[in-house]
């Protein structure tokens, strides 16, 4: 799911989504699967997805793509039911998310860069730096105790936008590529504003108890 309620997908269609999985993740917890092993899982399926990608199979690359996310959603409701929820699994789940999401743009940009076309292949490199930074800048604005609960280009924005391109393919890909690249950059800036907003305004709070 989306990291804050304020992407692009509406949260009550991730939500519902979500509980339509419920009954493969009591299949898995009565299975003794763990979050963790599932998160590790879905590493294989975004290298594999990323591999595919840089040998242009496209639509095969999606097909994994889409494996890849449910494991992301498994992972976090097994942690639920085996009460596993923990501090070291969740640091584990953002980090191989992270990983998969880069291991992604990676293959595209390969693909270019292979088949001759650089600028499509450093389109592909600032949306994953981007992609980077939205998270590293919520990251690091909670990790300081402030709300960073905005992002117009989120993971799960992100990934079913560029699944529709890979999957229409010709020019709809390069339309979503620069949309993709436009829109995580603006969602970079967006948390910068938004977090300035928030310190300052716990500054000025601050001041005035002091007062």
């Amino acid at each position: 799911m989306s990291e804050t309620p304020n992407g692009l997908l509406p949260i009550k269609f991730e939500k519902w989504f979500v509980e339509r999985m419920k009954w493969f993740s009591l299949l898995l917890f009565h299975k003794g699967i763990t979050a963790n092993f599932v998160t590790l899982i879905s590493l294989l399926f975004g290298l594999i997805a990323g591999i595919l990608l840089a040998f242009s199979y496209m639509r095969l690359a999606v097909l994994f793509g889409i494996i890849m996310g449910f494991l992301d959603i498994l992972d976090g409701q097994l942690a639920s039911l085996n009460n596993q929820t923990s501090p070291w699994g969740g640091i584990l789940d953002s980090t191989i998310d992270r990983v998969n999401e880069s291991i992604v743009y990676f293959g595209l940009g390969i693909h270019y860069y292979f088949t001759g076309q650089p600028v499509w292949a450093l389109i592909a490199a600032i949306i994953l730096v981007a992609s980077i930074l939205v998270s590293y800048v919520k990251a690091a604005a909670e990790s300081r105790n402030l709300l960073c609960n905005v992002g117009i280009m989120q993971r799960s924005e992100r990934l079913v936008l560029l699944a529709l391109g890979l999957l229409l393919g010709g020019i709809i890909l390069r339309i979503v590529l620069v949309l993709l690249a436009v829109l995580t950059l603006a969602t970079v800036i967006q948390r910068l504003l938004f977090v300035r907003k928030v310190a300052h305004e716990k500054s000025f709070k601050n001041e005035e108890v002091k007062s």
